[in-house]
């Protein structure tokens, strides 16, 4: 992981099967503190992009609520609640590898 404007993080979804779809988050920018502005692609595992796939393009922004700092996917609080009690998809139940 090269976390910084420019740098990406090269990551694997794994099934419980073991079968590896790999991704790759670009970095495109940061306001420190504020939030990140990304683009996440399908890829090889050497990080190579699959122009094949879509490119999903967004921004990770931060908010100070309280002492915590939370994460805020553009939607309010309640929303994110509910995006948790859904079911997770049996391919996304694996652990990410971080390279």
């Amino acid at each position: 992981m090269n976390f910084k404007t420019g740098g990406y993080w090269l990551y694997a979804m794994v099934s419980p099967e073991n079968q590896k779809q790999w991704g790759r988050m670009n970095y495109l920018a940061f306001d420190k503190y504020e939030n990140i502005e990304i683009e996440d692609a399908f890829c090889d595992e050497n990080g190579k992009l699959n122009n094949e796939l879509p490119v999903s393009k967004g921004q990770i922004a931060f908010a100070k609520k309280d002492i915590e700092t939370i994460k805020n996917h553009g939607g309010d609080e309640a929303a994110w609640k509910e995006l948790h009690k859904m079911p997770v998809w049996p391919f996304f139940a694996g652990p990410f590898i971080a390279i």
